[in-house]
């Protein structure tokens, strides 16, 4: 979660770890993974969940470094999270669930 501190609901629970992950930093991602692993004792499933709206300009008016990071949040943050929660997920036949968006469906 990029900001934990602002989340009260999920903190208040026993079996659930909240914490600051940038989908886009192996280190974060890693760093989660293992606090999960390490306070749960295993990794039973993964929920890709962050995401970015697609740049509101048309995409003749808008900029690629725009559409970069909305490629690189929404497309390479999941595959770096299922990438490095493989192991762990392998060896409780764990789950990987990815959540998307119907704003694809809109028309620019």
């Amino acid at each position: 979660m990029r900001r934990p501190e602002s989340e009260s609901d999920l903190s208040a629970l026993d079996n659930v770890l909240v914490t600051r992950m940038d989908v886009l930093d192996s280190d974060s991602i890693q760093r989660s993974i293992e606090e999960g692993s390490a306070r749960f004792g295993r990794i039973d499933a993964l929920v890709n969940n962050a995401a970015t709206l697609s740049p509101l300009a048309a995409v003749a008016d808008s900029e690629p470094a725009d559409w970069r990071r909305h490629f690189d949040v929404n497309v390479l943050g999941p595959y770096y999270l299922m990438r490095m929660a493989t192991p762990h997920l392998r060896r409780t036949a764990g789950r990987i669930v990815n959540v998307s968006s119907g704003a694809a469906n809109r028309s620019l």
